[in-house]
Formats: C-alpha cells, structure tokens, sequence
C-alpha cells in the first residue's frame, strides 16, 4: 500500500510539472495535509492520531506559504480551515476531540485541493523546479520509511498493551475474589451480631421473668417457715440472684439459664435443710 502511495504522489508530481501550474507546489503540499490526515483518522491509538495531525499542520502551513504566489483565496481559505483544526486536533484533552478536528481537517484537506485543482484548471502557470521534484520524492520516501518504524513500534506497543491488559485483567480477577470474601465476611458479621441481639433479649426476658419467679418462690417458702413456726432465714443471700442488665453481656443464654437454676437450687437447698432442722 505504501508503495502504490509512493507511485500515485510521484505520478501527481510529474503530471503536475506538465502542467505548468502556478499552484503545483501548493497542490503537492496539500496532497500530504491529506495523506497525514487520513493517517490520523486511521491511527489506532491516541499518540499515533496526535503525530500525524502534528504532520498535516506542518503540510497544511506549508501549503499555505505555496498559495501565496498561487493567487487562489478559496484554496488559501480552506488552508487557513485546516491549520485551524488540525492544530486543535493536536493536543486535544480526548481522544473524541481529536478525531472530531481531524475530520473536519479532512474536509479542508479535500476542499483545498478541489480548489487548487479549479485554480490550475482556471489557466494559471508555472513550472515545477527539478530541485523541488527532488526534494518532494525525498520528502515522499523519508515519509514511507518512517511510517515503517512506526509500524514497528505500534505492532510492540500494541503487544505491551495486551501484555498489560492480561495483567489487568487478573489483578481484577483476584480483586473480585478478595471483594467477595470481604462481602461474606461482613454478611456473617451482620448476621453475628443480629444473632447476638436476639440472644441478648432472650437473656433479658429469661432475667425479669426467672428473678420475680425466685422472687415469688422465696416469699412463698418464708410463709410456709410461719406457719410451721420454723425460724425464717435468708434464703438467697440478700438477693443475690437479682443482677444488673449489664452482666448479660459477657455471658450467653446458656450461661444465664444455668445462673438462675442454680440460684432456685441453692434456695431450695436451703429452704430443705431449714425444714430438716425445724422438727
């Protein structure tokens, strides 16, 4: 493909000297601003679009200068339109932007030459120096042999780019797997404490309803000690089986039940040999 690219523009150089156009200069710079600027729009990534919009400002400012013994203000127009964008097409903040000014760049490319064309058409001559058809091939075989370098490096930048991406594609594999083991954590978390808020009102209920019980059980045991004319006696201790709600927080439901059995045991217990040694 760059090699038919290399014949069409040396064709166009020669059939341009036949011509003896004032404005063939202008037409062959143009034709680069055109070719670079394809070349943007084709780029792959964000630096390569950058470079060659870079290139078709400098052939944009160059036919610009051509056109000025040319005596085409259309054409010199449209040259003007394409420094513009594609100077904006440059350094754009997004990738978006860019190709935005790039194609309005390539509309200005193809108007620029349309109208060069008309001027040459319109009768207006010159001839094309040989030094100038020198130069122009030079310029055209530097151009295709840099565009093989670049190749090159688009062809290891683009498998540094799938390397990376592999890359990232794990880390964000194994990112997942550590979110989701946060995730189960933090549900068995919540699901802990839901558990140990149901426990710890069980607790409180078992607490009120098993102190009043003993409570009850101690009065009652104190009145059969009257009727039997026995001496009464603190069954429980000054009521030591009455506790603060705190105390409930450093045990589990287990732990409670067993604390109040025993307590009613103890009484009990103590109730049982208070009546042994009332006979």
């Amino acid at each position: 493909m760059k090699r038919i690219v290399l014949l069409l523009s040396l064709f166009s150089i020669f059939t341009l000297q036949a011509q003896n156009s004032l404005c063939d200069k202008a037409y062959s710079k143009a034709s680069y601003a055109l070719l670079h600027i394809q070349k943007a729009l084709k780029a792959d990534n964000f630096d390569h679009q950058m470079y060659y919009a870079e290139r078709a400002l400098e052939a944009f400012n160059e036919t610009d200068e051509a056109l000025q013994g040319c005596n085409c203000k259309k054409a010199s127009n449209a040259a003007f339109e394409g420094i513009q964008n594609s100077k904006n097409a440059v350094s754009p903040d997004k990738w978006e932007t860019g190709r935005f000014y790039c194609k309005k760049a390539l509309e200005d490319a193809r108007t620029l030459i349309d109208e060069i064309s008309f001027c040459n058409e319109s009768g207006f001559s010159s001839t094309y120096s040989s030094d100038e058809i020198t130069t122009d091939i030079s310029e055209i075989s530097a151009s295709v042999e840099n565009d093989n370098v670049i190749s090159e490096e688009t062809q290891s930048i683009q498998q540094q780019q799938l390397t990376l991406e592999q890359q990232r594609q794990k880390l964000l594999e194994e990112q997942k797997k550590l979110e989701e083991q946060i995730r189960k954590q933090e549900e068995l978390k919540q699901q802990m404490v839901q558990e140990r808020e149901i426990e710890l009102q069980n607790q409180l209920k078992l607490k009120a309803s098993s102190e009043a019980a003993i409570q009850n059980l101690e009065r009652a045991l104190s009145n059969l000690f009257d009727n039997y004319n026995c001496t009464n006696v603190n069954l429980s201790d000054n009521n030591s089986y009455i506790r603060s709600n705190d105390v409930l927080y450093n045990e589990n439901l287990k732990q409670t039940k067993l604390f109040y059995m025993n307590k009613t045991i103890e009484i009990l217990n103590k109730a049982l040999l208070q009546y042994q040694n009332c006979k």
